[in-house]
């Protein structure tokens, strides 16, 4: 049985699944038909005989023809509409969309139940990863209960090359200039892209509803060459984590920079790569590392979707997508350890003055190392960094002690907070219900 695809987008990743179909598809009975964009160049230029060509979608998604529309079109809107009437006229879809199927995923996948169609979303995380269908079948008698990893291959590029002597706005440049990192890389440095993949991933290991914006979300701008030095030094590397942690039905969502043992496997990823590491009660730990963005890696994620779908269509069944129906306390006030980088006058009794901030606000000093190579001269007075290693500690109280220290007169700058993995700190503090 021949099975006919719809393709909404051609850009980057729309063109290389574009031209898998076109090469390849008929070895397994799928037929790329008919391709919409909006950009009129890439309609003209598109290397596709044989299909047609088209600026309106809903010719696609409406066409009685076709059995699969694959969304890669990318944001909210319109993509949303497309999949949701896609799915109203029967068929089934596939998204590389991780903004789509983390805000309106729950929607969505209760109107493919109704309709008796398939939903594949691989592509939505990870790239080339199959962590997806890894959760949802391979993993599915475990109990999940710890999902970190590195999801964006742009801020690892750019803390790899920062690990390495650069700062971080060469960085950013160079991950520009090799094709890592958008024009505008907001998104990425600033953990947007982690969170709304992240959300997905514990939605979908947990079978509950986690909206991108009940995670919390720090990015890589404020990373220095102290940091780095620090690191370094103490056996640790710098990586954006997005982390989901759950114990006795409390779940603890994250996204920063975060300090890791040199030890964990997730350390030695480098460059544009992802990794993934999860904890299951049968499995134990595991990781899954690859390409996490793309045109191969992410073209790979979308052909898999389409043949499994394909397969499924040809014996008349759909896959049980998941009803994200069970409740979970989200952690509002989680605790973590990490430090306390501040750039302090070289006088006596500054380091005592931001210890009696810290005691203030109920947070315990484990060290402190000054950073005597970063020492510099401001406006007449000797400025030296100074990292203080602290007990792990609720994030309000981090927050108000920030603040305060932001204001202190020994305090040159803004003071900034890095956070340090480590399993034996973890706990949980103030929860809601999600």
């Amino acid at each position: 049985m021949s099975i006919n695809v719809g393709l909404l987008g051609l850009g980057n990743i729309g063109t290389g699944v574009a031209e898998y179909l076109r090469d390849y598809g008929n070895r397994e009975g799928l037929y790329l038909k008919a391709a919409a964009d909006v950009n009129p160049a890439r309609l003209q230029n598109a290397p596709l005989p044989n299909v047609v060509i088209t600026d309106d979608a809903y010719k696609i998604i409406r066409d009685p023809q076709l059995q699969i529309v694959v969304e890669l079109i990318g944001g909210e809107h319109p993509a949303r509409e497309y999949v949701m009437e896609a799915i109203d006229y029967g068929k089934a879809v596939v998204t590389a969309n991780k903004f789509t199927i983390s805000r309106y995923g729950r929607e969505i996948f209760e109107a493919a139940r109704k309709q008796g169609v398939d939903v594949g979303f691989e592509a939505s995380v990870g790239g080339g990863i199959p962590i997806i269908q890894s959760l949802r079948e391979d993993l599915a008698a475990n109990t999940i209960s710890l999902i970190t990893g590195i999801v964006n291959g742009t801020t690892n590029y750019i803390l790899t090359r920062m690990s390495e002597g650069m700062e971080y706005g060469d960085a950013l440049r160079v991950a520009q200039e090799k094709g890592f990192a958008e024009r505008d890389p907001y998104l990425d440095v600033s953990g947007q892209d982690a969170r709304h993949k992240l959300a997905i991933l514990a939605s979908v290991a947990w079978n509950t509803w986690i909206h991108p914006d009940s995670v919390s979300c720090e990015g890589i701008a404020e990373i220095t060459p102290k940091d780095m030095d620090f690191a370094a030094e103490f056996g640790y590397a710098i990586k954006l984590l997005a982390t989901a942690r759950k114990r006795s039905g409390r779940a603890e969502l994250r996204v920063s920079p975060t300090l890791v043992s040199v030890s964990h496997p997730l350390a030695k990823v480098v460059d544009e790569f992802n990794a993934i590491y999860l904890e299951g009660n049968l499995c134990g730990p595991q990781m899954y590392l690859g390409r996490g963005a793309g045109r191969p890696a992410t073209t790979s994620a979308v052909i898999a979707d389409i043949m499994r779908i394909a397969r499924d269509i040809r014996r008349g069944i759909h896959d049980d997508l998941p009803s994200l129906d069970e409740e979970h306390e989200l952690v509002e006030d989680p605790v973590c350890g990490g430090y306390f980088r501040l750039d302090l006058k070289h006088v006596a009794g500054s380091l005592a003055k931001v210890a009696e901030v810290l005691a203030k606000h109920g947070i315990s000093i484990k060290d402190s190392v000054q950073r005597n190579r970063f020492r510099r001269e401001v406006n007449g007075d000797t400025v030296i960094p100074d990292i203080i290693t602290v007990e792990p500690v609720e994030d309000s109280r981090v927050r108000r002690a920030l603040e305060e220290l932001e204001k202190c007169d020994r305090v040159f700058g803004k003071p900034f907070y890095l956070r340090i993995e480590d399993s034996s700190d973890a706990s949980v503090g103030r929860s809601s219900r999600s």
